[in-house]
């Protein structure tokens, strides 16, 4: 089980999923707390919190250059800055 935070572009946990099938796996399934929908090359098995809307997301362990990080909350970037 591979958890992630968030799932963006999906390429680099692409280029992960597939490092670890060539290991030869019995399974491996993926779960994110949060899901933009933009990527197209992941597998359609996987266990989303959330859908996420495309827009930078911060806030509940999520940054912006080491900011933002201790929010209790998820945010739009734009939110914050006015």
């Amino acid at each position: 089980m591979l958890v992630e935070d968030i799932i963006d572009s999906g390429r680099t946990l692409a280029r992960l999923i597939a490092l670890l099938q060539s290991r030869g796996p019995a399974s491996l399934s993926v779960s994110a707390l949060l899901d933009k929908q933009l990527a197209d090359v992941l597998p359609e098995a996987r266990f989303i919190g959330f859908v996420a809307p495309p827009v930078f997301l911060v806030g509940y362990g999520l940054d912006h250059a080491e900011e933002f990080r201790h929010l209790p909350f998820i945010a739009e970037l734009d939110e914050l800055n006015g």
